[in-house]
């Protein structure tokens, strides 16, 4: 995320794609995105059909980031379990 810092965050919208809520500061916003990885099993019904449900707990991933008044990025923090956090990571890698 460091690269980012002081940057336009538009393209950083652009990859982390609609926010989970805004929330208005008076030096800017802030703007959190959620992730959510489940597990999922998959198995045969007793009517021979193929299911696929949740297996366990899902498991959650916050990630904020503060925004100046020209949309630039001052700050960022990610909290929540590593499956989750991963996929912004996953996301936010040049490829």
């Amino acid at each position: 995320m460091e690269t980012w810092r002081g940057k336009s965050g538009d393209p950083l919208r652009g990859k982390l794609g609609l926010s989970q809520s805004t929330k208005t500061a008076a030096d800017g916003e802030a703007v959190f995105w959620l992730r959510r990885a489940e597990a999922v099993g998959c198995g045969i019904d007793a009517s021979g059909q193929m299911r696929c449900l949740t297996a366990g707990a899902d498991a959650t991933c916050v990630l904020a980031i503060g925004f100046d008044k020209q949309g630039k990025v001052k700050t960022w923090r990610i909290s929540g379990a590593p499956p989750a956090c991963q996929m912004f990571v996953d996301e936010l890698t040049p490829s």
